[in-house]
């Protein structure tokens, strides 16, 4: 994604985020939460190998993920 957005004009500004552990398909956490309040890392394992192979990291990459969004939101909609 990043090598196309380089590669494309755009005026959008950034950030280019590289996990070692995680899924494909990674959603912020607080948004996971809310739509399975139970069972989350269970379905996510039962979905996801990595979710299986490395819950914690996973988890922590989902966190992590939930918390830069989260902030540049705020950010954005206090301009």
């Amino acid at each position: 994604m990043d090598q196309r957005l380089k590669t494309h004009p755009h005026s959008c500004e950034y950030t280019t985020l590289v996990y070692e552990h995680g899924t494909h398909f990674v959603l912020p956490e607080s948004l996971l939460r809310k739509a399975l309040p139970i069972g989350l890392k269970f379905v996510l394992r039962f979905i996801f190998k990595a979710a299986k192979d490395y819950p914690n990291e996973c988890e922590a990459t989902r966190k992590d993920i939930d918390e830069k969004l989260s902030n540049a939101l705020e950010k954005w909609c206090k301009e």
